[in-house]
Protein backbone atom coordinates (compact mmCIF):
# COMPACT_ATOMS: atom_id res chain seq x y z
CA UNK A 1 0.00 0.00 0.00
CA UNK A 2 2.84 2.21 0.86
CA UNK A 3 4.70 1.79 -2.38
CA UNK A 4 1.31 2.66 -4.43
CA UNK A 5 0.98 5.70 -2.52
CA UNK A 6 4.40 6.99 -3.37
CA UNK A 7 4.15 5.59 -6.88
CA UNK A 8 0.78 8.40 -6.86
CA UNK A 9 2.55 11.18 -5.00
CA UNK A 10 5.21 10.82 -7.36
CA UNK A 11 3.40 10.44 -10.31
CA UNK A 12 1.66 13.52 -9.65
CA UNK A 13 4.55 15.69 -8.94
CA UNK A 14 6.15 14.92 -12.31
CA UNK A 15 2.77 15.79 -13.85
CA UNK A 16 2.77 18.79 -12.23
CA UNK A 17 6.12 19.63 -13.12
CA UNK A 18 5.75 18.69 -16.66
CA UNK A 19 2.77 21.13 -16.83
CA UNK A 20 4.98 23.80 -15.62
CA UNK A 21 7.51 23.13 -17.50
CA UNK A 22 5.60 22.98 -20.85
CA UNK A 23 3.61 26.32 -19.85
CA UNK A 24 7.05 27.99 -19.48
CA UNK A 25 8.06 26.68 -23.33
CA UNK A 26 4.80 27.77 -24.21
CA UNK A 27 5.27 31.20 -23.84
CA UNK A 28 9.00 31.18 -24.26
CA UNK A 29 8.08 29.65 -27.57
CA UNK A 30 5.53 32.34 -28.84
CA UNK A 31 7.63 34.81 -27.55
CA UNK A 32 10.12 34.00 -29.69
CA UNK A 33 7.53 33.73 -33.35
CA UNK A 34 4.80 36.06 -31.97
CA UNK A 35 5.63 38.20 -35.03
CA UNK A 36 6.02 35.86 -37.62
CA UNK A 37 3.04 33.33 -36.55
CA UNK A 38 1.38 33.97 -33.27
CA UNK A 39 0.11 37.10 -33.91
CA UNK A 40 -1.94 36.47 -36.78
CA UNK A 41 -3.11 33.02 -35.97
CA UNK A 42 -4.52 35.10 -32.69
CA UNK A 43 -6.32 37.38 -34.70
CA UNK A 44 -7.34 34.43 -37.51
CA UNK A 45 -9.09 32.26 -34.66
CA UNK A 46 -9.94 34.86 -31.68
CA UNK A 47 -10.47 38.14 -33.40
CA UNK A 48 -13.41 39.48 -33.88
CA UNK A 49 -12.92 42.04 -36.53
CA UNK A 50 -14.58 41.29 -40.20
CA UNK A 51 -12.32 42.74 -42.70
CA UNK A 52 -12.77 44.71 -45.92
CA UNK A 53 -10.17 42.39 -47.55
CA UNK A 54 -7.82 39.26 -46.83
CA UNK A 55 -4.79 38.49 -48.23
CA UNK A 56 -3.88 35.04 -48.25
CA UNK A 57 -0.85 33.11 -49.68
CA UNK A 58 3.14 32.19 -49.06
CA UNK A 59 5.97 33.95 -47.75
CA UNK A 60 5.79 36.47 -50.98
CA UNK A 61 2.10 37.60 -49.19
CA UNK A 62 3.41 37.41 -45.71
CA UNK A 63 6.42 39.38 -46.15
CA UNK A 64 4.98 41.54 -49.27
CA UNK A 65 1.79 42.80 -48.82
CA UNK A 66 1.70 45.71 -45.92
CA UNK A 67 -1.64 46.26 -45.05
CA UNK A 68 -0.45 49.43 -43.84
CA UNK A 69 0.11 51.01 -47.36
CA UNK A 70 -2.55 48.61 -49.15
CA UNK A 71 -5.75 50.40 -46.59
CA UNK A 72 -3.90 53.86 -47.60
CA UNK A 73 -4.69 53.66 -51.38
CA UNK A 74 -7.53 51.49 -50.87
CA UNK A 75 -9.50 53.45 -48.01
CA UNK A 76 -10.75 50.05 -46.89
CA UNK A 77 -9.55 47.34 -43.77
CA UNK A 78 -7.00 44.43 -44.97
CA UNK A 79 -5.68 41.98 -42.95
CA UNK A 80 -2.37 39.67 -44.47
CA UNK A 81 -3.09 35.54 -43.73
CA UNK A 82 -0.74 35.13 -45.50
CA UNK A 83 1.86 32.47 -44.08
CA UNK A 84 5.05 31.63 -44.53
CA UNK A 85 5.30 28.30 -47.00
CA UNK A 86 1.56 28.16 -46.68
CA UNK A 87 0.54 26.01 -49.58
CA UNK A 88 -2.90 25.36 -51.02
CA UNK A 89 -4.04 23.06 -47.85
CA UNK A 90 -3.16 25.44 -45.39
CA UNK A 91 -4.57 28.29 -47.34
CA UNK A 92 -7.67 26.20 -46.91
CA UNK A 93 -7.92 25.77 -43.28
CA UNK A 94 -7.13 29.23 -43.44
CA UNK A 95 -10.31 30.03 -45.09
CA UNK A 96 -12.40 27.36 -43.41
CA UNK A 97 -11.55 28.98 -39.60
CA UNK A 98 -11.91 33.06 -40.49
CA UNK A 99 -15.57 32.18 -41.97
CA UNK A 100 -16.12 30.60 -38.78
CA UNK A 101 -15.85 33.52 -36.68
CA UNK A 102 -16.80 36.37 -39.16
CA UNK A 103 -18.60 37.86 -41.62
CA UNK A 104 -17.11 36.73 -45.64
CA UNK A 105 -14.60 39.63 -46.35
CA UNK A 106 -15.58 42.08 -49.18
CA UNK A 107 -12.32 40.97 -51.28
CA UNK A 108 -10.13 38.53 -51.40
CA UNK A 109 -6.55 38.38 -52.51
CA UNK A 110 -4.86 34.81 -53.01
CA UNK A 111 -1.40 34.95 -54.32
CA UNK A 112 -0.89 31.67 -56.19
CA UNK A 113 2.49 30.60 -58.00
CA UNK A 114 3.72 27.05 -58.66
CA UNK A 115 4.82 26.54 -55.32
CA UNK A 116 0.58 25.95 -54.34
CA UNK A 117 0.00 23.71 -57.22
CA UNK A 118 2.16 21.37 -55.56
CA UNK A 119 1.91 18.98 -52.59
CA UNK A 120 4.10 20.18 -49.76
CA UNK A 121 2.33 18.57 -46.27
CA UNK A 122 3.48 22.06 -44.21
CA UNK A 123 0.63 21.81 -41.74
CA UNK A 124 2.78 18.81 -40.29
CA UNK A 125 5.35 20.96 -39.34
CA UNK A 126 3.29 23.98 -38.65
CA UNK A 127 3.63 22.92 -35.38
CA UNK A 128 1.99 26.92 -33.68
CA UNK A 129 -1.06 25.31 -34.88
CA UNK A 130 -0.75 22.98 -32.50
CA UNK A 131 -1.79 25.83 -29.25
CA UNK A 132 -5.13 26.67 -31.23
CA UNK A 133 -6.60 23.02 -31.02
CA UNK A 134 -9.56 24.69 -29.66
CA UNK A 135 -10.36 25.28 -33.09
CA UNK A 136 -13.18 22.52 -34.39
CA UNK A 137 -11.45 22.94 -37.84
CA UNK A 138 -7.86 22.99 -36.54
CA UNK A 139 -7.74 20.14 -34.39
CA UNK A 140 -9.68 18.15 -37.09
CA UNK A 141 -7.15 18.89 -39.91
CA UNK A 142 -4.20 17.44 -38.07
CA UNK A 143 -6.13 14.96 -36.38
CA UNK A 144 -6.44 13.70 -39.87
CA UNK A 145 -2.80 14.25 -40.55
CA UNK A 146 -1.69 12.51 -37.90
CA UNK A 147 -1.75 14.30 -34.32
CA UNK A 148 -2.90 13.08 -31.65
CA UNK A 149 -4.70 16.16 -30.97
CA UNK A 150 -6.92 14.72 -28.01
CA UNK A 151 -4.36 13.48 -26.25
CA UNK A 152 -2.32 16.50 -26.78
CA UNK A 153 -5.63 18.78 -25.63
CA UNK A 154 -4.96 16.76 -22.08
CA UNK A 155 -1.45 17.00 -21.56
CA UNK A 156 -0.30 19.72 -23.55
CA UNK A 157 3.24 19.71 -22.93
CA UNK A 158 3.83 16.54 -25.17
CA UNK A 159 3.30 18.71 -28.38
CA UNK A 160 7.12 19.44 -27.85
CA UNK A 161 7.67 16.08 -28.38
CA UNK A 162 6.73 16.28 -32.18
CA UNK A 163 8.98 19.45 -33.08
CA UNK A 164 11.84 18.89 -34.97
CA UNK A 165 15.07 20.09 -33.44
CA UNK A 166 14.86 23.48 -35.03
CA UNK A 167 12.55 24.26 -33.12
CA UNK A 168 12.62 22.82 -29.93
CA UNK A 169 16.07 24.99 -29.81
CA UNK A 170 14.33 28.29 -31.19
CA UNK A 171 12.66 27.69 -27.77
CA UNK A 172 15.81 28.90 -25.97
CA UNK A 173 16.43 31.34 -28.68
CA UNK A 174 15.76 35.09 -27.54
CA UNK A 175 16.21 36.96 -31.47
CA UNK A 176 14.98 40.71 -31.56
CA UNK A 177 13.22 41.26 -34.28
CA UNK A 178 14.08 44.67 -36.38
CA UNK A 179 10.77 47.40 -36.30
CA UNK A 180 11.12 50.18 -38.14
CA UNK A 181 8.01 51.98 -40.41
CA UNK A 182 5.32 49.81 -39.98
CA UNK A 183 7.54 46.56 -40.57
CA UNK A 184 5.53 44.59 -38.43
CA UNK A 185 1.60 45.68 -39.11
CA UNK A 186 -1.57 43.42 -39.55
CA UNK A 187 -0.22 40.22 -40.47
CA UNK A 188 2.42 41.56 -42.40
CA UNK A 189 6.42 41.26 -41.60
CA UNK A 190 9.77 41.93 -43.24
CA UNK A 191 12.88 42.76 -41.74
CA UNK A 192 15.14 43.99 -44.52
CA UNK A 193 15.36 47.51 -45.04
CA UNK A 194 18.16 48.14 -46.93
CA UNK A 195 17.99 48.31 -51.00
CA UNK A 196 19.98 45.30 -51.97
CA UNK A 197 23.09 46.97 -54.08
CA UNK A 198 24.93 43.64 -54.23
CA UNK A 199 22.42 41.33 -56.09
CA UNK A 200 22.52 37.62 -55.37
CA UNK A 201 22.55 35.91 -58.31
CA UNK A 202 21.42 32.38 -57.55
CA UNK A 203 22.04 29.12 -59.99
CA UNK A 204 18.53 28.12 -60.48
CA UNK A 205 19.08 25.70 -63.18
CA UNK A 206 19.42 22.44 -61.43
CA UNK A 207 16.05 22.89 -59.86
CA UNK A 208 14.06 19.72 -60.57
CA UNK A 209 10.65 19.55 -62.18
CA UNK A 210 8.21 18.29 -59.74
CA UNK A 211 4.19 17.05 -60.79
CA UNK A 212 1.50 19.27 -60.44
CA UNK A 213 -0.97 17.66 -57.24
CA UNK A 214 -4.90 17.08 -58.01
CA UNK A 215 -5.28 17.79 -54.45
CA UNK A 216 -3.17 21.17 -54.40
CA UNK A 217 -5.25 22.08 -57.24
CA UNK A 218 -9.06 21.12 -55.88
CA UNK A 219 -8.18 22.92 -52.75
CA UNK A 220 -7.43 26.19 -54.11
CA UNK A 221 -11.06 25.43 -56.46
CA UNK A 222 -12.75 25.06 -52.91
CA UNK A 223 -11.22 28.15 -51.52
CA UNK A 224 -12.44 29.91 -54.12
CA UNK A 225 -15.67 28.23 -54.27
CA UNK A 226 -16.21 28.75 -50.63
CA UNK A 227 -15.94 32.42 -50.51
CA UNK A 228 -17.55 33.01 -53.94
CA UNK A 229 -20.79 31.00 -52.52
CA UNK A 230 -20.09 33.34 -49.38
CA UNK A 231 -20.39 36.67 -51.43
CA UNK A 232 -16.84 37.77 -51.65
CA UNK A 233 -15.12 38.88 -54.21
CA UNK A 234 -11.67 36.77 -55.59
CA UNK A 235 -8.78 38.45 -57.17
CA UNK A 236 -5.91 36.02 -57.98
CA UNK A 237 -2.35 37.74 -58.40
CA UNK A 238 0.77 36.75 -58.33
CA UNK A 239 4.17 38.34 -56.73
CA UNK A 240 7.22 40.19 -57.86
CA UNK A 241 9.55 37.72 -58.50
CA UNK A 242 13.32 37.86 -59.67
CA UNK A 243 14.35 37.72 -63.51
CA UNK A 244 15.92 34.41 -64.32
CA UNK A 245 17.68 32.52 -67.09
CA UNK A 246 16.38 29.24 -65.78
CA UNK A 247 14.86 26.70 -68.24
CA UNK A 248 13.22 24.87 -65.37
CA UNK A 249 12.24 28.06 -63.42
CA UNK A 250 10.74 29.51 -66.77
CA UNK A 251 9.12 26.20 -67.56
CA UNK A 252 7.34 26.59 -63.74
CA UNK A 253 6.28 29.90 -64.69
CA UNK A 254 4.58 29.07 -67.64
CA UNK A 255 2.87 25.92 -65.91
CA UNK A 256 1.39 28.01 -63.29
CA UNK A 257 0.39 31.20 -65.81
CA UNK A 258 -1.19 28.50 -67.55
CA UNK A 259 -3.13 26.68 -64.47
CA UNK A 260 -4.00 30.27 -62.86
CA UNK A 261 -5.12 31.70 -66.27
CA UNK A 262 -7.59 28.31 -66.11
CA UNK A 263 -8.66 29.08 -62.90
CA UNK A 264 -9.61 32.29 -63.37
CA UNK A 265 -11.94 31.69 -66.29
CA UNK A 266 -13.69 28.67 -64.58
CA UNK A 267 -14.26 31.05 -61.59
CA UNK A 268 -14.57 33.96 -63.80
CA UNK A 269 -11.95 35.62 -61.29
CA UNK A 270 -9.80 38.63 -62.48
CA UNK A 271 -5.94 37.66 -62.47
CA UNK A 272 -3.57 40.66 -61.86
CA UNK A 273 0.10 39.96 -62.67
CA UNK A 274 3.15 41.85 -60.85
CA UNK A 275 5.78 39.59 -62.30
CA UNK A 276 7.26 42.40 -63.44
CA UNK A 277 6.97 45.46 -60.96
CA UNK A 278 10.53 45.64 -60.34
CA UNK A 279 13.06 46.19 -63.52
CA UNK A 280 16.24 45.94 -61.20
CA UNK A 281 17.31 43.55 -58.37
CA UNK A 282 17.43 45.94 -55.76
CA UNK A 283 14.49 45.71 -54.48
CA UNK A 284 14.99 41.64 -53.87
CA UNK A 285 17.23 40.57 -50.82
CA UNK A 286 16.82 37.18 -51.70
CA UNK A 287 16.03 35.54 -54.89
CA UNK A 288 11.88 35.15 -54.43
CA UNK A 289 11.21 38.07 -51.69
CA UNK A 290 11.12 41.31 -51.54
CA UNK A 291 12.85 43.87 -48.92
CA UNK A 292 10.56 46.15 -47.05
CA UNK A 293 10.61 49.33 -49.23
CA UNK A 294 9.94 46.57 -52.24
CA UNK A 295 6.40 45.68 -50.32
CA UNK A 296 5.99 49.43 -50.18
CA UNK A 297 5.71 49.57 -53.70
CA UNK A 298 3.74 46.29 -54.30
CA UNK A 299 1.13 46.92 -51.36
CA UNK A 300 0.50 50.14 -53.19
CA UNK A 301 0.70 48.84 -56.37
CA UNK A 302 -2.12 46.20 -55.51
CA UNK A 303 -3.48 49.03 -54.13
CA UNK A 304 -4.26 50.97 -56.60
CA UNK A 305 -5.48 47.91 -59.15
CA UNK A 306 -7.96 47.35 -56.50
CA UNK A 307 -9.41 50.76 -56.70
CA UNK A 308 -9.38 50.32 -60.51
CA UNK A 309 -10.84 46.81 -60.54
CA UNK A 310 -13.66 48.38 -58.15
CA UNK A 311 -14.44 51.72 -60.05
CA UNK A 312 -14.39 50.48 -63.52
CA UNK A 313 -17.49 49.79 -65.14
Amino acid sequence: MMFFKRLLIVSILIGLCAYLIGNIFDNLYKKRWSEFFFDKTEELVNGKTSYDIILLGNSKIHFGINPYYLDSVTKFNSYNFGYGGSDAEEMLLTTSVYLEHRKPPKLVIICLEMYHFIKHNNLKTNYFNLYYLNDDSIQSKLNSIGYMTHTIKMFPFIKYSFFDEYNRTSIFINKEVPKFDHNIYKGFINIHRQLNTNPIHLDLSEVNTTKVSDESVENIKKIITIFQKAGSTVIIIDAPSKSTSSKNMNSYKHISDSLVHQMSNIFNVKYITFNNLFHNDDYYPDAFHVNEQGSRIFSRSLGDSINKYFHTP
